[in-house]
């Protein structure tokens, strides 16, 4: 990537590029977080880069990369809805042919992946068809059975813990996909009241709290990399 040379050994970069639901917009209202769909991407120096969902945001994460530079990206798509989706066609580097993008999400219906994008990248929605690009791209069918935790160690994390009614549900799902050797459990902000008996492994602050009270997390722009060492 661009400024991948830069970056320390070890280090792992996080970053929203998209964070909005339905449709992209600008105004002075998204001016903090930005008006771009849903895009996250995760890199670390050594390691192919990885991007959940393909909203808006994907094309100004593809337009802060060399150009030509040979990369392999693998997008994890969560659902089919236009606003994760919608973003693919404006993804620059896929006018190179040395990238390599590997789409993994679920099937719609009868309908594999590879179809459903074909169906919406082709006149008269879009000019220009999957096959037409000159990356390479792969799309891979995601299965319910496909996952396994059996014998991992699986991270939960957690904005705000509460009553844990939250992490309840999350453990009750997991058991469909496996028994894992242990659970951690990791929150930004653990605030009490608790109503079963869950205990974070990792805090980042206890906020005593009254019921009544509301809780809002907000990222006011701290680079965390900094902020460890």
């Amino acid at each position: 990537m661009g400024d991948q040379g830069a970056r320390e050994q070890g280090s792992v970069d996080v970053a929203f590029h998209g964070v909005r639901g339905s449709t992209p917009c600008s105004c002075p209202t998204v001016q903090r977080y930005g008006g771009h769909t849903s895009c996250v991407s995760i890199e670390a120096p050594g390691h192919d880069p990885i991007v959940f969902d393909l909203g808006t945001g994907l094309r100004p994460w593809g337009c802060s990369m060399t150009p030509g530079e040979p990369v392999t990206v693998h997008a994890l798509v969560t659902h089919l809805h236009w606003d994760h989706i919608q973003g693919l066609p404006f993804f620059i580097p896929l006018q190179s042919v040395h990238t390599n993008l590997h789409v993994y999400g679920p099937a719609d219906g009868d309908q594999t992946m590879a179809q459903t994008f074909a169906k919406f990248m082709s006149p008269p929605y879009f000019p220009i068809e999957v096959t037409d690009l000159p990356a390479r791209v792969e799309f891979h069918d995601a299965h319910h059975d496909d996952f396994d935790i059996d014998g991992t160690v699986v991270v939960l994390v957690d904005d705000v813990l509460f009553t844990g009614r939250t992490i309840r549900a999350a453990l009750d799902a997991m058991t469909s996909f496996g028994r894992p050797r242990a659970i951690r459990l990791a929150v930004m902000i653990d605030r009490g009241h608790r109503e079963l008996p869950i205990r974070p492994d990792y805090v980042g602050k206890n906020l005593p709290t009254s019921r009544a009270e509301v809780v809002d997390v907000h990222d006011d722009g701290v680079d965390l990399g900094e902020l460890l060492k």
